[in-house]
């Protein structure tokens, strides 16, 4: 079902991932405003992001794949692959996803928050995105204090 709702057209997920992926499909690069904060600190609720073609042979770890999981479709950053077999991590959680790399929608390219451009491809921040994954069992604790920073900057604390 698709449904305006004032200048935005607003779909389900099933419906909005089947029109990315077939935008994947034919070589295209897809852009959208980002919902969930699975991938926090690195990606907000509101970003907006690109999502390009990569061939599954080209996935490396440290990518972040559009992905079909047991869970559907997610944005979750690559941490491992073995073989076929690709394991997924939102930056946020603590539970990894299995799929495969036929299942990879496509990669992160590139984001925004409002009229700044995010670098989350870059060498330092693949490096950083490494280290946050090795700290994932003391995340909840770091995001909880990243999180009543901005609110307390923002002047809501």
């Amino acid at each position: 079902m698709i449904r305006k709702n004032g200048g935005t057209l607003v779909a389900n997920n099933d419906l909005f991932f089947r029109e990315v992926e077939a935008l994947i499909k034919e070589n295209l690069k897809v852009t959208f405003r980002l919902k969930g904060g699975s991938m926090r600190p690195f990606l907000r609720d509101g970003d907006v992001i690109r999502i390009a073609p990569r061939a599954a042979e080209a996935l490396r770890p440290g990518d972040i794949a559009l992905a079909h999981t047991d869970y559907g479709v997610l944005l979750h950053r690559i941490v491992r692959i073995s073989g076929e077999q690709v394991i997924l991590l939102g930056d946020a959680n603590r539970r990894e996803e299995l799929t495969e790399r036929g299942k990879v929608i496509g990669v992160f390219d590139a984001a925004w928050r409002g009229e700044k451009s995010l670098n989350l491809d870059s060498r330092s921040m693949r490096q950083l995105a490494h280290c946050w994954y090795r700290l994932r069992f003391f995340r909840r604790y770091l995001l909880g204090g990243y999180e009543l920073c901005r609110n307390l900057k923002k002047g809501k604390g």
